[in-house]
């Protein structure tokens, strides 16, 4: 799980330097031990850092072309473990992990899961967690928008394949009057939406959650 790999690298950084890891040392880090089957934003990312770049350059929209994938809300939960029920630390540092990849919007889904992830040690009902994530993300974010969505087709639909395709329909190529965002298969932005559909509709049975995660695709 190329994922989970990463986070172990986090932890060891985390051992050797402390919980104020700063960018420069967990860049060198990465330079260290994060070297293969690595993809997506994670991989453009460190070619960025054997470049000179340091995070969170790194995730730049200048600089990486990959700013909106999926990468960062996979690698991030970590810092809520650090911080159970300390919202607003796991928020600041699950952003600052995802900056290291990623950029704007593309952040969001993170921090969404840093919220739920930190919350949940203390509040087990899911649509309360849902709800305490959309307020810490921006109004202005296309993954806001979702989220709205996304409650509320919870709301109307008994089935969760209806919502799934809902949330593909209007996100998988996603544009408004304003902005038009990059398609991919691996979004953050679309991937992220079916996992907070996936926590909705898995009412906290972790089997029945994890089985709609990835039958979503």
């Amino acid at each position: 799980d190329d994922d989970t790999a990463i986070e172990f690298v986090t932890l060891h950084d985390v051992e050797k330097y402390g919980l104020d890891i700063n960018y420069s040392e967990i860049t060198d880090m990465w330079k260290k031990h994060i070297n293969r089957k690595i993809w997506c934003a994670n991989r453009t990312a460190r070619d960025l850092m054997s470049e000179g770049l340091i995070a969170p350059a790194t995730g730049s929209k200048t600089n990486n072309e990959n700013w909106y994938q999926i990468d960062p809300q996979l690698v991030n939960e970590i810092w809520s473990m650090f911080y159970p029920g300390m919202i607003m630390k796991s928020v600041e540092r699950a952003e600052w992990g995802a900056r290291i990849t990623n950029d704007d919007w593309g952040t969001h889904p993170t921090i969404a899961y840093g919220v739920m992830y930190s919350a949940a040690v203390f509040e087990k009902d899911v649509n309360k967690l849902v709800e305490l994530a959309l307020k810490y993300i921006p109004e202005n974010s296309p993954f806001n928008a979702g989220m709205k969505d996304v409650i509320e087709w919870h709301k109307q639909n008994i089935d969760w394949r209806k919502t799934r395709k809902l949330i593909f329909d209007k996100y998988y190529r996603y544009k408004n009057d304003d902005y038009e965002a990059p398609v991919s298969d691996v979004s953050s932005l679309s991937n992220g939406l079916f996992g907070i559909m996936a926590v909705l509709y898995g009412e906290g049975d972790f089997v029945k959650t994890t089985g709609i995660a990835v039958s979503a695709g």
